[in-house]
């Protein structure tokens, strides 16, 4: 069996290898983690039969498996399901500008969706990463803010200052 499954993860490999129109690092890393994954979920397919021919009974373990399994991948699933909310939210779109509220307080522009989080900019141009479960669970101000930030001060003059003069200046 392990042989066997040596030889399946050798021949996935070499389809992904063969399927790509360049091969560069990013798609040989991506070949090498399909291949180690499936390794994993193979061995473990071999560890149950041969518990399953030594006469123990795989049941529990199986159900073991798949809660530890389930626990294991719910921030990545929240993340996917949150990703789609995003998606299908009007108020959140790349291109868009609003403020996040509370421990980011920053005003933001979405730059891009992933499957996982979303990358915006502040307005010192600083990379802002956030998952999307978190995104979702921020409260945003959603304004019309142009590009330019405005601001407001105030001016105090003397008397004797004109004041439509100041105002040119």
């Amino acid at each position: 069996l392990y042989l066997c499954s040596k030889y399946i993860v050798q021949r996935v490999k070499e389809k992904m290898a063969a399927n790509t129109l360049q091969a560069n690092t990013y798609t040989l890393r991506i070949t090498h983690l399909v291949g180690v994954m499936l390794f994993i979920v193979l061995t473990i397919f071999n560890v149950l039969i041969g518990l399953e021919i030594i006469g123990i009974d795989t049941a529990v373990l199986m159900w073991w498996l798949t809660l530890a399994i389930g626990f294991a991948l719910e921030e990545t699933i929240g993340n996917m399901v949150s990703w789609l909310m995003l998606l299908s939210n009007d108020k959140i779109k790349v291109g868009k500008s609003f403020k996040l509220l509370w421990a980011y307080n920053e005003l933001v522009k979405v730059e891009e969706f992933n499957i996982r989080y979303t990358v915006m900019r502040t307005l010192y141009k600083q990379r802002l990463i956030i998952p999307n479960m978190e995104l979702l669970r921020t409260p945003i101000e959603s304004k019309a803010y142009e590009e330019l930030l405005r601001g407001r001060f105030s001016i105090s003059l003397a008397r004797q200052w004109d004041i439509n003069h100041t105002k040119k200046i």
